[in-house]
């Protein structure tokens, strides 16, 4: 999302219109990326919660990092 913020921008003014300094959306959605992933709600909305309780994902330890 960052990345998108800065390759559309027009310093100092972001996107197509010229009413907006330095914030877009994309920092908005980054900002609630970050926080989401920081309250690790995959475990409550996403797959991480299904698949802990999946009974394979014991069987094989070393996916266990890219899940949860």
């Amino acid at each position: 999302m960052l990345v998108y913020w800065t390759a559309h921008m027009d310093f100092p003014y972001v996107g197509a219109g010229t009413t907006n300094f330095l914030l877009d959306e994309h920092l908005v959605y980054a900002a609630v990326l970050i926080y989401l992933i920081i309250k690790s709600a995959g475990r409550v909305w996403g797959l991480d919660g299904w698949l802990e309780k999946a009974g394979w994902l014991n069987k094989y330890p070393v996916l266990k990092p890219l899940v949860a």
